[in-house]
């Protein structure tokens, strides 16, 4: 029976080197790491209450401009559909600031409506020779999203 257990414990694969040990408790995400994951799932009142946590905890230097983009996008959403071009390119602004890496749930529909379909629309119109309504659809897109790769590459193509 010994024997047996001997060559079971054996034969077991060891851990990958650099692996994460078992047993070690895995660090629980930040009071921001919070609010930028209900950020993410849409969840606006939650991700406020975590900015405030992250500010009494994390202090007012570090998550002020953070809990200011929260509160100032949240303002915007009840007219998520009409906004002006600056409110557009402040909602994007805010929503960067917010989480960098990856839009929130309710900031796609603006995309959508401020960049993706005018770019399309844009391309649409390149395609049918008006290149004048193509090139005002791509610096409407420029006026929210300025940064935007593709609406440059558009209108470096547009204006050669």
């Amino acid at each position: 029976m010994w024997a047996l257990l001997v060559i079971m414990v054996s034969a077991a694969p060891a851990p990958a080197a650099g692996a994460p040990d078992a047993g070690a408790e895995a660090k629980p995400p930040t009071a921001r790491e919070m609010a930028q994951l209900f950020f993410l799932a849409g969840d606006l009142k939650r991700a406020i209450d975590a900015a405030i946590r992250c500010i009494q905890t994390d202090g007012r230097k570090k998550c002020e401009p953070f809990y200011r983009a929260l509160v100032e996008y949240e303002a915007l959403i009840h007219k998520n559909d009409q906004l002006t071009l600056p409110e557009a390119k402040s909602y994007l602004e805010w929503d960067r600031t917010i989480s960098p890496d990856k839009p929130g749930k309710l900031t796609e529909p603006v995309i959508e409506r401020y960049v993706k379909g005018p770019l399309e629309a844009a391309r649409a119109a390149w395609q049918r020779g008006e290149r004048e309504a193509a090139l005002a659809a791509v610096e409407r897109v420029q006026k929210v999203d300025p940064k935007n790769a593709d609406a440059k590459q558009l209108k470096a193509e547009l204006t050669r």
